[in-house]
């Protein structure tokens, strides 16, 4: 009897250490699972510091040339003037050897408004061997006297580019004149902007003149009107570099 139970009792310890084996065998296996799913965020932390090297060359692009600004830039002419007043841009452009090109234009500004801000720019420009060049812009802008802020812009550019034996001339004549009716043009204005058109318009295609020929009827013109003198600001620029710096080629 003694026998037996004690063959009970040894099965029972059997058992019982396989339930225990059982029992902390799953735990360790849950363990294993806890641990893969805690390791998870280690590829992120991996493709993380991957991509900062790209990120880095993405901010980082190989460095480039500034372009050059030209004078003879059609958008920095673009930005003069504004509300203010009107803007009068003549560009002459000469591609031709061994000719004489000359153009302008006269243009009537009427600021009423306190600011006053108008825009006159001669551009003359060359591109060829043994020629001539004239621009010629002449802006008058009739303001009132309750004008508070005047900044009128007048600015001439002679520019050449690979040039050979080349003159070139820019000339703007802006006039500001306070008047009481900017509606009505003062009469001695008005026939300088006549006479000046007429000028001009004799002087473009004709061949037998020179260059300094001309400007200087251009000149006799504007100094036929001596009571508007004290009122006319005036710009010149003469280029015979065979190329003016910071030019760019014709457009």
């Amino acid at each position: 009897m003694p026998r037996l139970q004690n063959h009970a009792r040894l099965r029972w310890l059997l058992l019982g250490l396989l339930l225990s084996f059982g029992a902390f065998g799953a735990p360790a296996h849950g363990l294993a699972q806890t641990a893969t799913a805690t390791d998870t965020p280690t590829p992120t932390s991996v493709a993380t510091a991957a991509e900062t090297p790209t990120a880095t060359s993405a901010a980082t692009p190989q460095p480039t040339a500034a372009p050059s600004l030209s004078v003879a830039d059609p958008n920095l002419i673009g930005n003069l003037g504004g509300d203010g007043g009107p803007r009068n841009l003549i560009k002459v452009q000469n591609l031709q050897d061994h000719q004489l090109r000359v153009d302008g234009n006269v243009q009537l500004g009427r600021i009423p408004g306190p600011m006053v801000g108008p825009a006159n720019v001669a551009e003359a420009y060359s591109s060829c061997t043994g020629c001539q060049t004239l621009a010629v812009a002449l802006q008058v802008d009739l303001i009132t006297a309750d004008s508070r802020q005047a900044i009128p812009r007048n600015m001439a550019f002679a520019v050449n580019y690979q040039c050979t034996d080349c003159d070139t001339i820019a000339l703007a004549l802006q006039y500001v004149l306070t008047v009481d009716d900017p509606s009505q043009v003062p009469d001695e204005a008005d026939q300088l902007m006549a006479e000046v058109r007429q000028e001009l318009d004799q002087l473009n295609g004709d061949q037998t003149l020179t260059l300094a020929g001309a400007e200087a009827g251009v000149i006799d013109v504007v100094n036929q009107f001596q009571d508007l003198v004290v009122y006319l600001d005036e710009q010149r620029d003469e280029s015979t570099d065979p190329t003016t710096p910071d030019a760019s080629p014709p457009t």
